[in-house]
């Protein structure tokens, strides 16, 4: 394979990554625009009587939609912050340091924070990380091409 069909190869991969990443991230976020709009422009402004003249309006349930509206946009505001927090943060992985290295001497100082063992004993490694070990709840994450600790958490659904 020459240099150029591998770069351009690494840019394909690199388009496809970002598709996979953005993908659920845009789909809720179209979702969310979705329901809001519907709740504002439905529910809300049937609350606030906007076709109807002033001296008909009920004000209690004028009181009502703008209650509503803004605890609902308490609730947006808060949820918009939380879903880029969990979306943004980087879940942590794998330290590069020689005691995480498959072939360091200083594998024993880590073994004993590692439970979760082989049906032989033996650490647990990853194949794709190049001779790493695996702390419990960690696993290899396609996307992002290395491990994951704690994947429970790393999916942007």
């Amino acid at each position: 394979m020459s240099a150029r069909s591998k770069r351009y190869a690494e840019q394909e991969d690199d388009r496809t990554l970002w598709t996979t990443k953005m993908l659920p991230v845009l789909f809720i976020a179209m979702v969310a625009t979705i329901v809001t709009v519907t709740y504002l422009g439905v529910h809300c402004q049937l609350l606030l009587q906007r076709g109807v003249p002033v001296s008909q309006r009920d004000p209690r349930q004028v009181f009502k939609g703008q209650i509503q509206i803004f605890l609902y946009g308490i609730v947006a505001v808060l949820w918009t912050i939380c879903y880029s927090r969990a979306t943004l943060t980087r879940p942590g992985t794998i330290p590069n340091t020689p005691e995480w290295s498959f072939d360091s001497p200083q594998t024993e100082a880590i073994s004993s924070l590692n439970i979760e063992k082989k049906r032989t004993g033996e650490r647990r490694q990853c194949k794709w990380c190049h001779n790493k070990y695996k702390p419990d709840r960690c696993h290899h994450c396609r996307v992002c091409r290395v491990c994951i600790l704690k994947m429970d958490h790393h999916c942007p659904w």
